[in-house]
């Protein structure tokens, strides 16, 4: 059963500071749904992407990924997770796979349900991914198995890329801070674009038109795009695409401009929507950062320190499932300052609404990373 959002959603009359369309920081929705100067407000409701119904009798695969742990000369040193739920009989199985054609094994006992297998393998001669302009985006194939015997209880595949990625801030000659990518141990020039959804009724969005929208930006070398954190976590297949095209993601957790409750409700809602999102994505070798929030620092410096959500909720499930890559409470966002515009560390956004864009005062800045701009 659903409902209308604009008739179900309960606002707190006394939370501060309240926003433009307040309705929208005490729900999960898209937030540009509400209204943004880039979309109408347009409150759609109903299921817009694919469900299942998994029959399972005995065991089942509920997720597989890759970490590479060290990349050297003679090869890539991986961890590979399995994560099993056993909801019958048999308890001792024979778990295996491959990565990029290296094969695994290993038996083990169940217990009723969820188990999670570590293996570590040694990949020699393994190809690498790299972002456009630095190499080829390179990927493996990665299979796993789960049998009983002769008998095969479950399977899965997928592709992923072996590369490693780090935000490195660390302090310049000027007295700044830097605020660079390096992937695979080589530092990366970031040239790239902010991603909004392709139509504010999300379920018009095409697989042929995502992969028309990269391929357009790869052709122009754009080797980021930011996810903003007012639209939507986009499809698998927007990922699959940039893992393919060799697009880094910037990923933003969705909320935007504006002061969320600090509540018990809205942290448990976050917490289990960044754990299905996290785990979703972090076998895509194109995810290079986690960002808490769009602007939400920027719309309250004085309160930043002390959202929970994105200091605490957010950060937590990023530390537990994703430790490799790295994660910012906001956007933009400064580590030591209190101005979280601050040009000389962390990320900045600008913009130059009704200005000749020749004369613009955008030119004049010199920020470390300017994460989000526009005209």
């Amino acid at each position: 059963r659903l409902a209308s959002p604009i008739h179900t959603i309960q606002v707190d009359p006394d939370h501060k500071p309240m926003v433009w369309s307040p309705e929208r920081l005490f729900c999960r929705k898209a937030q540009m749904s509400f209204g943004w100067d880039i979309a109408p407000r347009l409150m759609t409701v109903g299921i817009w992407r694919p469900v299942e119904l998994v029959l399972v009798d005995t065991v089942r695969i509920t997720h597989a990924w890759v970490v590479p742990e060290r990349i050297g000369e003679a090869g890539v040193t991986a961890r590979v997770e399995v994560e099993m739920e056993r909801v019958g009989e048999p308890g001792r199985v024979r778990i295996s796979g491959a990565v990029g054609g290296v094969e695994w094994a290993e038996d083990a006992g169940l217990a009723p349900g969820k188990s999670v297998l570590a293996h570590e393998i040694e990949i020699p001669d393994a190809p690498l991914w790299w972002p456009i302009g630095y190499g080829e985006p390179q990927r493996v194939d990665v299979s796993v198995t789960v049998k009983s015997g002769a008998r095969m209880l479950d399977e899965l595949s997928f592709k992923t890329g072996l590369r490693t990625v780090e935000l490195v801030q660390e302090p310049q000659r000027s007295g700044a801070t830097s605020f660079r990518f390096r992937c695979n141990g080589r530092d990366i020039f970031i040239t790239g674009l902010n991603w909004t959804p392709l139509d504010a009724i999300f379920a018009r969005i095409t697989p042929e038109k995502t992969t028309q929208t990269l391929e357009a930006m790869a052709g122009i070398g754009c080797n980021m795009v930011r996810i903003w954190g007012g639209g939507i976590y986009e499809s698998p297949h927007f990922y699959d695409e940039c893992d393919r095209l060799g697009i880094f993601v910037w990923q933003d957790f969705m909320m935007a401009c504006g002061w969320y409750p600090q509540t018990h409700r809205m942290g448990a809602a976050l917490d289990a929507e960044a754990r299905q999102i996290v785990r979703d994505l972090r076998r895509h070798p194109c995810i290079a950062v986690w960002a808490g929030d769009n602007e939400c620092d920027a719309f309250s410096p004085q309160l930043a320190q002390s959202n929970r959500l994105t200091r605490v909720v957010l950060a937590g499930v990023c530390r537990q499932l994703h430790p490799e890559v790295p994660y910012l409470p906001s956007s933009p966002y400064s580590p030591r300052s209190d101005d979280p515009q601050d040009e000389r560390e962390g990320d900045v956004h600008w913009y130059a609404h009704g200005e000749n864009y020749r004369r613009s005062r955008m030119w004049e800045l010199r920020p470390r990373f300017m994460s989000e701009f526009g005209h």
